[in-house]
């Protein structure tokens, strides 16, 4: 073999020999990198596990400290609206509206009237009775509104038994109870809710 075809030959071999030459350069290199990349990649793997942990962990923190949060909100909302409750029931016009009502009621049976809510009824027919009916009003409204506050879990029942003593269970059980059914029989047509009557009792 000789002139070109030989020089044509001897070409490709020594383009083979550089090739490989480069081949064995790449071996090489990935030999003593590959160990380090790996390492690094570990490495990398681990911080981002631990970065995840931390992470969560401080998520968490923020999720417990906003539940404790809207916890104590809501602690201190109960506690305001106890409190209103308890101011209003002590406040005069309350505290007046109670009394009038229970004297009315005792006067009734001291004048040999068999039902308090009959004169009460012919009272307020009559255009007497205006101011006893607003009284009726007042207390019921109020009465009223604290057993649904009392019955959707926003003040505990039990508070309340403190709250109001055995004299007002009995003023919504024996005065405010029959006047305000009579009012409804007679006057408005309206049939009571007989739940807050039933609650108050319950106390």
């Amino acid at each position: 073999m000789n002139g070109p075809m030989q020089s044509n030959m001897e070409d490709r071999i020594a383009k083979l020999e550089s090739e490989s030459e480069e081949l064995e350069k790449y071996r090489k290199f990935w030999e003593v990198q590959w160990p380090e990349t790996l390492r690094m990649f570990r490495s990398a793997q681990r911080g981002l596990v631990v970065g995840a942990v931390i992470a969560l962990g401080v998520a968490v923190w923020h999720l417990k400290r906003l539940g404790e949060s809207v916890q104590a909100t809501e602690d201190a909302a109960k506690r305001q609206l106890v409190s209103s409750l308890v101011t209003e029931y002590a406040s005069p016009d309350m505290g007046k509206a109670m009394r009038e009502l229970h004297r009315f009621s005792e006067k009734c049976l001291r004048s040999g009237v068999s039902r308090a809510a009959a004169e009460f009824i012919r009272q307020v027919s009559e255009g007497t009775g205006d101011e006893l009916d607003d009284w009726r009003r007042l207390t019921y409204r109020y009465f009223h509104k604290v057993r649904l506050f009392a019955e959707d879990g926003v003040i505990d029942s039990s508070l309340l038994a403190h709250i109001f003593k055995p004299v007002a269970v009995r003023f919504v059980v024996e005065v405010l109870q029959p006047l305000t059914e009579a009012h409804g029989d007679r006057i408005t047509g309206v049939d009571y809710d007989r739940a807050t009557f039933e609650f108050f009792e319950s106390l």
